[in-house]
Order: C-alpha cells, then sequence, then structure tokens
C-alpha cells in the first residue's frame, strides 16, 4: 500500500517541474523508499512520487545538501519558513527529510 504524503499548500506546481524534490516535516516520520503520494492540500492534487531517501536529524542538524536544495543557506532561515507552518519550531526539534523523484504518468 502506498504512503501518502501532505505537502505545503499550493506547491504542486513546484513537483510537477521538478522545483521541488524533498520535503520537510517537524517530527520523526517513518515514510518508507519507494512509491508513494504526494497531496496537496490547496490545489487537491494527488501526485505520484518515488521516495528516495529519507532522513532524520534535529532542526539545527540539516544536513547543508537539504538546506540547498530547499533555498535556504541556514538553519536559522530554514526555521523562519517553518515556523509558518510549525508555529514554535525550534533547532532542537526533531525533523524528517524525504528526497523524492516525480513520476509522470
Amino acid at each position: 500500500m502506498s504512503q501518502i504524503i501532505e505537502i505545503k499548500p499550493g506547491s504542486a506546481s513546484a513537483v510537477i517541474t521538478l522545483d521541488k524534490v524533498l520535503t520537510i516535516q517537524q517530527g520523526v516520520k517513518h515514510y518508507h523508499l519507494g512509491d508513494s503520494y504526494l497531496i496537496d492540500p490547496q490545489d487537491g492534487f494527488t501526485l505520484p512520487v518515488d521516495i528516495i531517501r529519507v532522513t532524520y536529524s534535529k532542526l539545527k542538524d540539516i544536513q547543508i545538501t537539504d538546506l540547498v536544495i530547499h533555498g535556504e543557506k541556514t538553519w536559522e532561515e530554514l526555521q523562519e519558513y517553518l515556523e509558518n507552518y510549525y508555529p514554535g519550531i525550534t533547532g532542537e526539534d526533531a525533523i524528517t527529510v524525504a528526497r523524492f523523484d516525480y513520476k509522470k504518468e
């Protein structure tokens, strides 16, 4: 059975154009590798993806590669962005990073 992962509202088009290739979620999410679906709650799109990597860390310890891919230079910049979705998130909070490939049908 495929898993469903909710992504940032309005970001489905960025997945389709391959501008978005990872999602960062607060907390430890037990996502499995392989077939999955991303759902955009704003647009109502359900997009097929292949989860190729899942990592866990504290926000302040996020891999530099993931910061760059997401568009930030420091974890503090990422924290500021994530506060829009997870009010009160701190550098000590656990995060899950799921890297994916969009599967065009």
